[in-house]
């Protein structure tokens, strides 16, 4: 029986089983900062894949992503809104 969830090594093959990436160059720095950047602005190209808890955190780092570059955006605009009024004679058409 494998273990894929607890981190703890499987009784059937003797490896770990626990949160990694699968791909090419396999669980590095790069490719953990390279994943990261990827799931949090939910570009998902494939080619590194979580396994095991890893998953929960990359899902959560996505939902996080998409909630904080929405409020980015929607703070710059009102924020930029008060500079920019229809009343101001600075404003240049």
């Amino acid at each position: 029986m494998r273990s894929v969830c607890t981190g703890w090594p499987s009784t059937d093959s003797g490896r770990s089983s626990g949160s990694t990436l699968t791909g090419p160059g396999g669980f590095t720095l790069a490719n953990s900062l390279y994943f990261s950047a990827e799931t949090y602005t939910s570009l998902g190209f494939g080619d590194l894949i979580p396994i095991g808890p890893l998953r929960l955190l990359a899902g959560a780092e996505a939902l996080n992503g998409l909630v904080l570059i929405g409020w980015s955006a929607s703070f710059t605009y009102i924020a930029m809104e008060r500079f920019w009024s229809p009343g101001d004679p600075d404003q240049k058409v």
